[in-house]
């Protein structure tokens, strides 16, 4: 195959069209971050009011991580058959329907059910903002703009915490200055809400040119091409330079439009098969492996890594404590203690909670910044090599220190290294994948981590000092893993399926 594409949208410019779509996917994200949030933070006013077990707590939490793992790969698989843009649209309306639909439910099922759709809007929103944008930037912007998308995401994450902080006392407090528990239903309505508009306003962006033309859609691919060109230079779409785009994309061979039901599942079920076969297959195999690795290693996720950050961090600033008093203290990490730690009961919210957890996710704002300055001079991978050293250091320095203060600046160089990983970590793995398969493999490479994230909610306790050590290793093997895969900064990415 050949650089054909790349050609095509390098030669389309850079200007409004282009801030657009930018634009209007980060708002995507930022809405998407906002509905993230949410059933961490209603779930203890939800066992609050319905007056249920603290430990639905985690299962409401574990449901949502369950729903993500299905979503991802759902949503990722359907978008190399039906298009981007069209699920995009459709994963926001069903995050505004299960949002609302969960502010209005009354059973434990009913509220788990939307839950679980809310997660499968939520992880699927996710995978194809980025594969779409990926499939629409020319090579000179394609990092920085993804590095940009992500901090979309960590603005949207933050609004959420401090409207939710500001909201909360004022609604629980409405009556006779009492408790009010079923406020949770109108923080989860205004968490939702947004996603409705965006969903309408996704409509204006056309579908990505490589997707077009992967489904033999060349027309349409030069039309959108002449489109973008025109609206980022001033200019008649008919001065749109000649490109060749017969053979930079491999084409699929099956483009059966049938309006069975029955026959579109079947082909999904057998298309999907065939996807995920080729991923283990040369000249796939050892990228795939990798990248499964590199994202199980990203189980924690943005909200729950801070948490657990947070949480430690009080844990530690006891046990100084209590040492210089000549107490016997044990740092553990307390799951349950994580979920309900934004309320100190039913009736008081923890406002140093609030603070603390909003000031030290700052720090994943931090990395996406310093990773748009670094990626202009600096390949991807030694990026990612340098952070994950740096960040593994930081965590495991925090065991032998015994200043406060010092314990959250180690923390800060932890969760900026975080975010600088998981961003690079999607890049490389949307860049090494072709057109026909890239939604697929992003979906696919989220089911772990997902899962992971289930499961780990359950553990009840772990020492402090296992969980450091667990960080530890979770960065430095990040380093290791990522040496295979290639990293294709400046060049145009990959739209081969097989070895010629």
């Amino acid at each position: 195959m050949n650089n054909g594409c790349e050609i095509a949208l390098n030669r389309t410019g850079w200007g409004a069209c282009h801030y657009f779509i930018v634009g209007l996917c980060g708002v995507c994200t930022f809405v998407e971050a906002i509905a993230s949030l949410v059933v961490f933070v209603v779930s203890r006013l939800i066992v609050c009011d319905l007056k249920l077990e603290k430990n639905d707590i985690i299962i409401f939490n574990a449901t949502q991580s369950f729903g993500m793992a299905i979503g991802s790969f759902l949503f990722g698989s359907l978008a190399d058959i039906c298009g981007r843009k069209g699920i995009i649209s459709f994963t926001m309306v069903l995050i505004f329907c299960s949002s609302i639909a969960l502010s209005f439910a009354q059973t434990v099922f009913l509220i788990n059910l939307f839950i679980f759709l809310l997660g499968l809007g939520l992880a699927g929103n996710y995978i194809l903002l980025r594969v779409y944008l990926i499939e629409c930037l020319p090579i000179k912007r394609r990092e920085t703009c993804l590095a940009v998308i992500d901090i979309a995401w960590v603005l949207g994450y933050l609004s959420a915490l401090g409207v939710s902080w500001s909201l909360v006392p004022s609604i629980i407090q409405m009556l006779y200055k009492k408790f009010r528990p079923s406020s949770w239903r109108v923080l989860t309505g205004i968490g939702g809400a947004p996603s409705l508009i965006i969903a309408c306003a996704v409509s204006l962006l056309p579908e990505t040119p490589r997707f077009l033309l992967y489904q033999q859609r060349q027309e349409e691919a030069i039309t959108v091409l002449r489109q973008m060109y025109a609206i980022n230079n001033s200019k008649h779409i008919e001065t749109y330079p000649n490109v060749d785009l017969n053979t930079c994309i491999e084409q699929d061979e099956e483009t059966d439009d049938t309006n069975s039901l029955f026959k579109m599942i079947y082909r999904y079920a057998v298309k999907t098969h065939e996807r995920l076969h080729k991923l283990f297959r040369l000249p796939f195999r050892r990228i795939t492996i990798c990248s499964l690795a590199l994202c199980f290693l990203q189980f924690p996720g943005f909200i729950w890594l801070a948490l657990w950050d947070s949480h430690l961090l009080q844990e530690l600033g006891k046990e100084i404590e209590e040492n210089k008093r000549g107490n016997d203290f044990t740092c553990n990490i307390n799951f349950l203690e994580i979920a309900e730690s934004l309320l100190l009961s039913c009736q008081q919210i923890n406002h140093q909670r609030f603070i603390f957890l909003l000031c030290i996710s700052f720090s994943y704002l931090l990395g996406e910044i310093l990773l748009i300055i670094g990626i202009q001079v600096i390949r991807k991978k030694w990026i990612l090599i340098l952070s994950s050293f740096i960040g593994g250091i930081a965590i495991f320095c925090i065991m032998f220190l015994v200043q406060y203060a010092m314990q959250i600046i180690f923390s800060i160089v932890f969760l900026a290294s975080y975010a600088i990983n998981n961003t690079i970590v999607n890049i490389l793995i949307a860049e090494n994948y072709p057109t026909g398969l890239r939604g697929t493999v992003m979906g696919f490479m989220r089911i772990l981590p997902h899962l992971a994230a289930t499961m780990i909610k359950f553990v009840s306790n772990i020492s402090c000092v296992l969980s450091i050590i667990a960080a530890f290793i979770i960065l430095i093997s990040t380093a290791i893993l990522v040496i295979p895969i290639p990293d294709l900064t400046g060049i145009p990415i990959q739209e081969r399926s097989i070895i010629t």
